[in-house]
């Protein structure tokens, strides 16, 4: 592979170079080399920890390790550097909602925070509003699902979900 050979040899010749390292580090992940990507990364971050896509990359390969606690991490370094990343918020809210009696008000709080960056994304406000759903918050919920279903009317999964949560809203039962 002639991508590999030229980035063996960069290496080789500069082994504190962040993109030599990162992008070495990215080929391992490709090929599935979960360890070697993993040392890569920390050789990138080595020569330069202000990178946040090395956190990321190296937090999606400690994802698929199954190295969930060491993979949140990286994921919180990485949204720390570019607060702003929408591909981090939706790996990190995809780990909370998966355990979310775990990450408890954290998991809340990412959601807030990346509303705030991305207003817009009706999947963010759905997954919201099912975290909220899941922790029997029906008020908060219907409000999360109402949002989606603001920025698209025809969004079936939210509707479904607000008509769930409206069942617990109905008079005779009790909200949060």
């Amino acid at each position: 592979v002639p991508a590999s050979t030229a980035l063996h040899q960069a290496y080789q010749l500069h082994p504190l170079e962040v993109n030599n390292n990162y992008e070495l580090a990215n080929l391992y992940a490709r090929m599935g080399q979960r360890e070697d990507a993993l040392f890569m990364y920390q050789r990138a971050l080595d020569a330069n920890a202000g990178y946040d896509e090395i956190y990321f990359n190296r937090a999606t390969v400690l994802m698929q390790a199954g190295r969930v606690e060491e993979a949140l991490r990286n994921y919180r370094w990485s949204m720390a550097i570019n607060p702003d990343s929408h591909e981090v918020y939706n790996a990190i809210t995809n780990i909370y909602l998966h355990d979310y009696t775990h990450y408890g008000m954290e998991a809340e709080d990412v959601f807030h925070q990346a509303l705030y960056f991305f207003p817009g994304d009706k999947e963010l406000w759905n997954n919201l509003g099912y975290l909220e759903t899941q922790r029997q918050k029906w008020p908060e919920a219907a409000e999360a699902y109402q949002q989606a279903m603001t920025i698209d009317p025809h969004y079936d999964l939210a509707l479904h979900n607000m008509q769930t949560v409206r069942l617990h809203l109905s008079p005779g039962k009790k909200g949060s």
